[in-house]
């Protein structure tokens, strides 16, 4: 049975080398799939990214923030990156959704750029995500985290990243 051409497909990028996943990171990931009106892959890029994933169509690349929570040890993160180069030449819209986010920002951008991540969801106050994304004000558009379902109307996909509910404050900016 093939997946229904109605419904986008995402893969989630994420990172974890622990045996036992937090909580909060477990929900986060796992709220892609639980809410997401679109099927969800996921794939741990800790051990690296399997050939078949370059031949998929996916529709949505969501680079999760235990991916970039990478950028911590700089070298690791550049092995990283080198290691998911078949997802830099992924035709699908590439979606970032980064923590800590003034910790190496110059190496996050650079990422951004050459990835091409066109979206991202910070939790940074306006001002903050302005300087921060900067580099790549050109190619990136910045959403504050509370406005996810806006990456189904902005981006013309039939889907909603996570559904408005409880917990989900509005950001009028």
């Amino acid at each position: 049975m093939g997946r229904r051409a109605s419904r986008p497909l995402v893969l989630v990028v994420y990172y974890q080398t622990a045996a036992i996943v937090r909580a909060t990171i477990g929900e986060h990931l796992g709220s892609f799939g639980r809410y997401a009106e679109a099927d969800v892959c996921y794939l741990n890029a800790a051990f690296g990214v399997p050939r078949w994933v370059a031949s998929m169509p996916f529709d949505v690349l969501v680079f999760h923030y235990t991916f970039l929570a990478a950028k911590w040890d700089l070298g690791h993160f550049r092995r990283l990156l080198d290691r998911c180069a078949p997802l830099r030449d992924a035709p699908a819209l590439k979606v970032a959704f980064p923590q800590d986010e003034y910790v190496h920002s110059d190496a996050v951008n650079a990422f951004f750029r050459e990835f091409r991540v066109r979206a991202l969801f910070s939790v940074a106050p306006p001002a903050d995500r302005a300087r921060i994304y900067a580099p790549s004000a050109d190619v990136l558009a910045v959403h504050p985290c509370a406005h996810w379902t806006t990456l189904a109307s902005e981006y013309d996909l039939p889907m909603s990243i996570v559904a408005d509910g409880p917990g989900l404050a509005s950001d009028s900016d």
